[in-house]
C-alpha cells in the first residue's frame, strides 16, 4: 500500500526542550487524518517539520505527491 505521508521516528528539539520525540505515522491515499492535543504538545511543530520549515534532529519524513500515482 502506498502512503501519501510517512513519518518515521522524528525528533525535534529546541535547545534543551524536546518538542517531538520518536513520532511515527503513515497516512494512506484517501484517508482523512486529524492532529489534536493540548497547547504545547507539538502539533504546530509537527506541521512545520512536514512542510520543511524546521530541520529534524532525528528521523525522516517522506511526502509522496498524489500526482505521482499510477492509475
Amino acid at each position: 500500500m502506498q502512503y501519501v505521508l510517512e513519518i518515521e521516528g522524528i525528533t525535534k528539539k529546541y535547545k534543551e526542550k524536546t518538542a517531538l520525540k520518536n513520532v511515527s505515522v503513515a497516512i494512506r491515499y484517501g484517508e482523512i487524518f486529524g492532529i489534536i492535543g493540548p497547547n504545547g504538545s507539538g502539533k504546530t511543530t509537527l506541521l512545520k517539520c512536514i512542510a520543511g520549515f524546521l530541520k529534524l534532529n532525528e528521523g525522516r519524513i517522506i511526502l509522496n505527491s498524489p500526482g505521482n500515482r499510477k492509475k
